[in-house]
């Protein structure tokens, strides 16, 4: 008998790591809690205007959701820590890539603006940063949405429509894993293919192209190239990467975010996502009405 406990026992800890969490069973507002913030809802029952978004902030920002996030919520610690290196690598890839592909195509990089200082130093702006701190920086906050979306995994958490599959609430967290293990991977293919271009370039003298001339680098890989990294400017991008990544998670998040929180883009109308706080509030009010003339109807027919 202590043998088949044992085994019992064993199998039972096995399988909670596949089992829904079961806190919340029986408990419909905390399941009802659970779901709105699983699906990164701008409104939850009972808060005003500043609450709401305090908790929009706290539980979905990449940085901060770590320590701030709602106790309920079903994205837990270590999977946003994931996740938070998941977007830093994401930011990495990006700005290499931006790199390497203005490296190779010269013609679109352009200084815009260049600000001399005291000591000599001139200080640039040019298209490739432009780009990289504006579209690059987009793609980054598009990508931080979408890997929080895949990690809560809301309709198989706690009141979702797949709720009863025990493997579900699990699935997200897995699938962001490998996720940042595809998203590494990628990272260290480009950060290799940029220095490979580095070193192409010092064997062409340390010059990038010619202004009068529209050709970019001829680089191909071969059995005499050499992948070391003998300088530390060839770390160049390193400033554009952390302007990049602290414009993704401190500015762009925060403002994009409270844009689409306040409804301003859904000019007045209900339309999901865009509607903001405003659409959830009008939504939960429809269905609260539904649910009192539900209530109503079995009365009514019963005194008549």
């Amino acid at each position: 008998m202590s043998a088949y406990s044992n085994k019992m026992e064993q199998d039972k800890k096995r399988s909670s790591v596949f089992r829904p969490n079961r806190n919340t069973e029986g408990d419909p507002e905390a399941n009802e809690i659970v779901q709105l913030l699983a699906l990164q809802s701008y409104h939850l029952p009972g808060n005003n205007w500043i609450q709401d978004w305090w908790q929009y902030m706290s539980n979905n920002h990449p940085v901060f959701g770590i320590c701030c996030h709602n106790k309920l919520h079903p994205i837990k610690g270590f999977t946003r820590i994931v996740a938070l290196l998941g977007t830093v690598t994401f930011g990495l890839a990006i700005t290499n890539f931006c790199y390497v592909f203005f490296l190779w195509n010269p013609e679109y990089d352009r200084v815009i603006a260049s600000i001399a200082l005291s000591d000599g130093t001139e200080l640039e702006l040019t298209t490739g940063m432009l780009l990289l701190w504006t579209l690059g920086s987009g793609i980054h906050c598009s990508f931080n949405l979408a890997m929080w979306h895949i990690a809560a995994c809301a309709c198989c958490q706690s009141g979702g429509c797949l709720e009863s599959y025990a493997c579900c609430p699990s699935l997200g967290k897995y699938m962001i894993r490998f996720f940042v293990l595809c998203i590494g991977a990628f990272a260290t293919l480009i950060i290799v293919l940029r220095v490979a271009t580095n070193d192409r370039l010092e064997e062409l003298g340390g010059v990038y192209y010619d202004e009068n001339s529209t050709e970019g680098v001829n680089f191909q890989f071969d059995d005499e190239l050499d992948l070391t990294v003998d300088n530390v400017s060839e770390f160049d991008f390193v400033l554009n990467y952390l302007v990049e990544i602290t414009l993704s998670l401190f500015v762009y998040y925060p403002f994009f975010g409270t844009i689409l929180f306040s409804g301003i883009l859904a000019c007045d109308y209900n339309i999901p996502v865009i509607g903001g706080r405003p659409y959830e509030i009008a939504t939960a009010e429809r269905r609260k009405s539904r649910g009192q003339r539900g209530d109503l109807t079995p009365q009514s027919s019963h005194s008549v």
